[in-house]
């Protein structure tokens, strides 16, 4: 099971779709989506403060995964 399927079973268990009527794979999307940009973010600070340069490990999955 993926990250995303996992989420949306949460997010469907937890009935979190409720507040917002958005169907719990779209929510999981989202906030998927969320944790990918923070990633991005966050490599982008280490750029600009002159840190060196690092990826977290699902950065590079996502980067694998785009790459197929």
């Amino acid at each position: 099971m993926s990250f995303r399927e996992d989420l949306t079973y949460m997010i469907n268990k937890h009935s979190k779709e409720n507040g917002s009527d958005t169907p719990d794979f779209l929510l999981a999307e989202y906030l998927e989506n969320c944790l990918n940009v923070f990633d991005q973010i966050i490599i982008k600070r280490k750029t600009w403060y002159g840190h060196e340069k690092s990826t977290t490990p699902f950065v590079l999955e996502n980067q694998l995964n785009e790459t197929v």
